[in-house]
């Protein structure tokens, strides 16, 4: 779940700091969330930057997408939220 404040941050679009790193990570589940709900106006254009300078993030034909390394965040995001299995 995307925190009240990282979730204010990504709608808000005009923002003079940028944000760090590890609140990024904490909010991409969200973001991919926009993307394939085809809403990635509620992401905001500044974390849009922060996202893409970061390589997780890609415009492609007109389109927001994640790129290789922004997919491999994602998938240790959720094995990291997994229960472990029988340890």
């Amino acid at each position: 779940m995307v925190s009240v404040f990282l979730e204010t941050l990504i709608t808000t679009p005009s923002r003079p700091h940028v944000l760090n790193r590890d609140t990024l990570r904490d909010g991409l589940p969200h973001v991919v969330q926009c993307l394939k709900s085809h809403r990635a106006s509620l992401i905001g254009d500044g974390c849009i930057d922060d996202y893409v300078a970061l390589d997780w993030l890609e415009w492609r034909g007109g389109h927001l997408q994640l790129t290789v390394v922004g997919q491999n965040i994602c998938r240790q995001i959720t094995l990291a939220s997994a229960p472990a299995n029988g340890v």
